[in-house]
């Protein structure tokens, strides 16, 4: 038998790459409108790891952070006063992703935030970031169906965005069932359940009508967002086409009064001593009726040019005008009188009235809306805390007449109003201590002597 020879192999040995120190999640919708924010992430990957967020902020990405004020933040349980700004444009934010893509060993988690506005030359989004939670219950349905889990979207954090950009409803900002608020970031990892009284978030959705005008605020923020990969950095660009516009109308005076942006604004942004806040520029796009992502990258044709003729009452205006006083009073007075119920909150009634300012002009009634509101609330937690009570003591008597011992997890397995995580309260302590000493329950397992099923027995007499 003749050798054969064969040809020479070159083998080129693989480079592995260093192991990251936390699973390696995915980002949810990079480079869409419907991008998780880095909060939700924080959150997903506490949850993953079977720990609270603060705990995982505390020992884990505290390690790698630089600036002092964070750690000892983190270290002390606060997640309120600097955290709010993990999803900003901020130095907070770029700290914030820098530990955690080491974490992770992930490189796109910029995206997670604002922090690929912070290199525009041209738009600023300084001060629009949300102090509190918002969500769309119907988003967290469907994502709960696809991906077996439910993240906030970083559209939702932005202030103005009042509007799922899907589901055209408006977004939640308190439980349904108790009112309570959320911070941004929360001690616990949850991201779909109350805080306060255990209800899932995605149970109670806003049927309000929305306005013209917040369906575009939240879409055309939405295209902005999907476009900040490849937004362009030429400002030469923006800068000709504001100048186009403002021509357009002959006189600085005219253009203000078409798009509701002052006459100083204007010549401020032109210019360049002042760069356009991302709010007030879309409020210029709606007005104008040019489409956000042509007017920072592509030069206009202004023989298509067609503005809007009437204009919305744009609700960022927080400044009480002159001679209102007593309307606004009136209109105080008769909400009080009128005794609705359940009551609104001094939020809602600020909402409703389009201003922010009645507590400063009105303490006095505006204490009778929050002492009423929270009058509400303390009923309704102590009506939720009786069906609570009457729910554990229920379904506990039924499982121990089975000869099944009433443990948390057997409980909550029969329950179609409470979860596991809502029996942690004194309630639910109290009412499965009640039905121990009741029924001379052990409370070990171990020492549990299982009674006769009951039901068999009345069945065989």
């Amino acid at each position: 038998m003749q050798n054969e020879i064969y040809e020479t192999l070159e083998i080129t040995p693989t480079e592995l790459t260093d192991r990251s120190d936390c699973f390696a999640l995915n980002p949810m919708g990079v480079g869409t409108p419907f991008v998780e924010n880095l909060t939700s992430y924080i959150n997903r990957l506490a949850r993953a790891h079977n720990i609270r967020s603060s705990d995982f902020l505390r020992y884990k990405v505290s390690e790698f952070l630089k600036s002092a004020y964070l750690i000892s933040e983190l270290n002390n349980g606060g997640l309120n006063n600097k955290c709010r700004y993990i999803n900003s444009d901020s130095s907070v934010a770029k700290e914030f992703v820098g530990a955690i893509e080491y974490l992770v060993g992930k490189d796109n988690l910029l995206y997670l935030t604002l922090l690929p506005f912070s290199s525009s030359y041209y738009i600023s989004t300084k001060g629009i970031i949300k102090q509190q939670r918002e969500w769309c219950p119907l988003c967290y349905r469907e994502q709960e169906k696809k991906y077996e889990t439910t993240f906030d979207l970083l559209l939702w954090t932005i202030v103005g965005v009042k509007v799922c950009l899907l589901h055209k409803t408006k977004l939640m900002s308190n439980c349904g069932n108790c009112g309570t608020k959320f911070r941004v970031i929360m001690k616990d990892s949850t991201t779909n359940l109350c805080h306060n009284c255990g209800m899932k978030l995605d149970q109670y959705v806003d049927r309000n009508p929305c306005t013209e005008w917040e369906v575009y605020y939240a879409e055309k923020m939405g295209e902005l967002i999907s476009s900040m990969i490849g937004l362009s950095r030429n400002k030469e660009i923006f800068l000709e086409n504001l100048k186009k516009v403002v021509s357009h109308y002959k006189y600085y005076t005219a253009a203000a009064k078409a798009t509701s942006i002052s006459e100083t604004t204007l010549r401020s942004w032109i210019i360049q001593k002042q760069i356009p806040n991302i709010i007030y520029l879309l409020r210029f796009c709606f007005a104008t009726n040019i489409n956000p992502i042509n007017l920072l990258n592509n030069e206009l044709d202004m023989s298509k040019f067609n503005p809007r003729q009437q204009l919305p009452e744009f609700n960022e205006k927080l400044v009480m005008k002159r001679g209102e006083n007593e309307k606004y009073k009136e209109l105080l007075t008769t909400i009080i009188k009128e005794d609705a119920f359940p009551p609104p909150s001094l939020s809602e009634v600020e909402r409703r009235l389009n201003n922010r300012g009645l507590r400063r002009n009105f303490p006095d009634l505006c204490k009778k809306i929050v002492d009423r509101h929270k009058l509400y609330l303390k009923n309704k937690k102590n009506e939720n805390d009786r069906l609570k009570y009457n729910e554990i003591y229920k379904i506990g008597k039924e499982l121990y007449e089975l000869g099944i011992y009433p443990s948390w997890q057997s409980i909550a397995e029969k329950s179609e109003k409470f979860s596991l995580n809502s029996f942690k309260s004194s309630t639910a302590y109290k009412a499965r201590e009640d039905l121990f000493n009741d029924f001379n329950i052990s409370k070990s397992i171990n020492q549990y002597v299982p009674v006769p099923n009951l039901i068999n027995l009345k069945h065989e007499k």
